[in-house]
């Protein structure tokens, strides 16, 4: 999407919810007036609207901060880079406080728990022990599995499109390719337990349907020691509709607003297809138990492709995780087919997500078609992708023109997808074997909960509130700011040379491998002193991050480079957590890697 539109839509947006406002007050008001209240009940109306105006005054407040800093943003940008530096930074004081706004008249939704009633389900802790060596005997095990979640009644049009925050419905209308579940189950033979890692086609997960998947297959987890399950997505943007993003964003807020306020037991608003999402449920439930019962011997390796040259990080500083990294399991049956475990970070947006109808994995389908036909089954696991896209390569670069010919194909976008799923693949079936490093038999997962407190982005808080979206939320006290998410975070290591960082967000590389811009150089001219996620492992383990990981909770940026609306990445940081969301899950992801616990 450009810039402008981006802009236009964010205004048009801003500008709805601040005439929303008054319009909310006069209509609780007005509803007030219908009936006779007791003292008690007038008191508490009395001391509700206190506590909105003090809300509204408190978070205009801060609308002088800009100019404070403005010494430091001339003394490092240029005259006209600083003025429009202010002028955004006063843009997002004044959306954060209407929307801020917004939220303290919003009634609280009725999936919205309190703190106090938060208690821990369908969580699994992974490994009690840790292994530093194999146990005797043990041998690699691992099964696969995959489903497609296209749904039987799909040309009925009541499926959307979940490729962005939408400002109208897009009814997914043409299946491009597919869209799917693939599951890989594996175990190091210690008895111990086994691995489930399971990736969803869309554009990201809640931890809500993560743990209904995991509820659906609580029984057979237990009754075969099963101990860490896992559901991440690959962040596809041309996908039926898994977050809720799908939903009109101002028809959504009116009608859910009504609803909390009017009949709390209505189904509210959302781009999620209730029936669609039962199904997927049920499908990964499918999966996961064919993945287990599917499971047999074999070794298992790990090496990784360069990919430079075919990817490009669209903002400052430039920082690219170009490897393709694998795990490929080898069967010691030699009728049966190999496994790839791939994890590459790399946007797969090559449809245009703000008007595309068209359902398809985009290039990961076509990479997992390559290696079908190598004889291999395929997962694949999105990195820390940030801005990162392939989307302005060159068609040349992957043979657009070719396949187009080949295929008979008139979309020159489908043919890039083709082109890239066949490139990425090859490129890492291209590996000489003999250079591949055989991984000892090693599994060690283990998963902590954690909790994000400083939430300071009050766009997600409205989404969250008015269940657009359906991540867990609690309410820890009475104020509007008295929130708090409580969310996971994974580490999985294999054979004690790699390992798999599970985070629930989507990374820019720099979380993962430093490279952050510098005072001169970042969007608040302030340093970023945090240690990267790969500092914060054995420097003998490659580590490589699964975005998206058993949740969702938006992006992840420098801290050093957030602000609410970003000039530069405006959809990047409207659609993350808050400025201080890096250390947070830096903090619980050297505790879940250096503090041991079950």
């Amino acid at each position: 999407m450009k810039k402008s539109k981006i802009f236009k839509k964010f205004i048009s947006v801003l500008l709805c919810i601040t005439m929303l406002l008054p319009m909310g007050l006069i209509g609780t008001q007005a509803a007030d007036t219908q009936t006779v209240m007791t003292e008690t009940e007038s008191a508490d109306s009395l001391i509700g609207s206190v506590k909105s105006v003090t809300t509204i005054a408190r978070a205009f407040s801060g609308l002088k901060e800009p100019l404070e800093n403005a010494g430091d943003v001339f003394k490092y940008n240029d005259f006209g880079t600083a003025l429009k530096r202010i002028f955004f930074d006063y843009l997002c004081l004044i959306a954060q406080a209407a929307f801020k706004a917004v939220c303290s008249i919003i009634p609280t939704p009725p999936s919205m728990e309190g703190y106090e009633d938060y208690k821990s389900e369908n969580f699994y802790k992974g490994h009690k022990t840790q292994l530093d060596a194999p146990a005797e005997g043990a041998k690699w095990s691992l099964g696969y599995a995959n489903g497609s979640l296209i749904p039987a009644d799909f040309e009925a049009g009541k499926y959307f499109m979940g490729g962005s925050l939408q400002v109208k419905n897009l009814t997914a209308t043409e299946i491009v390719d597919d869209m799917k579940i693939r599951v890989t189950c594996i175990d190091d033979g210690s008895g111990r337990g086994s691995v489930v890692l399971a990736v969803i086609d869309g554009i990201g997960i809640s931890s809500t349907d993560v743990r209904r998947i995991r509820a659906a297959v609580a029984d057979f987890a237990a009754e075969n020691n099963i101990v860490s399950i896992n559901v991440s997505a690959t962040h596809c943007h041309s996908c039926i509709d898994i977050q809720g993003f799908g939903s009109p964003f101002i028809s959504t807020l009116l009608h859910n607003w009504i609803k909390n306020a009017n009949a709390p037991s209505v189904d509210a608003l959302s781009g999620r297809n209730k029936s669609f999402m039962n199904n997927l449920y049920k499908v990964a439930a499918r999966c996961i138990k064919s993945a287990y019962n599917d499971m047999e011997t074999g070794e298992l390796y790990h090496s990784t492709a360069d990919a430079t040259g075919y990817m490009n990080d669209k903002v400052a500083p430039i920082s690219l995780i170009t490897d393709i990294t694998s795990l490929r399991f080898q069967p010691d049956n030699a009728a049966s087919e190999g496994t790839y475990l791939i994890s590459m970070a790399d946007h797969p947006t090559q449809l245009p997500h703000t008007k595309n109808t068209k359902v398809s994995s985009d290039y990961i389908y076509y990479m997992e078609e390559t290696f079908n036909k190598a004889g291999y089954n395929m997962i694949f696991f999105q990195g820390a992708g940030g801005a990162v896209s392939s989307k302005s390569i060159s068609g040349i670069v992957f043979g657009v023109a070719e396949i187009m010919e080949e295929l008979n194909i008139q979309n020159d976008r489908v043919a890039k997808m083709v082109g890239m799923g066949r490139t990425f693949a090859n490129l890492v079936l291209n590996i000489d074997k003999k250079t591949e490093e055989k991984l000892a038999p090693v599994l060690n997962a283990r998963h902590n909960e954690f909790e994000i407190t400083e939430i300071d982005n009050w766009l997600l808080i409205l989404a969250l509130k008015i269940e657009l979206l359906n991540n867990r939320l609690f309410k820890t006290g009475e104020g509007d700011e008295d929130m708090v998410f409580i969310t996971e975070v994974g580490y999985i290591e294999f054979g004690n040379r790699f390992a798999f960082g599970l985070m629930p967000a989507e990374l820019y590389p720099e979380i993962e491998i430093g490279g952050a811009a510098g005072i001169e150089d970042s969007r608040n001219n302030t340093p970023w002193d945090l240690t990267p996620m790969r500092e914060l492992v054995d420097e003998n383990i490659e580590l490589r991050s699964i975005c998206f990981a058993n949740d969702t909770v938006g992006y992840v940026l420098p801290s050093n480079d957030w602000v609410f609306f970003s000039d530069e990445t405006p959809e990047d940081t409207l659609l993350s957590a808050g400025g201080d969301i890096d250390k947070t899950l830096l903090d619980a992801f050297n505790d879940v890697v250096n503090n041991w616990t079950y």
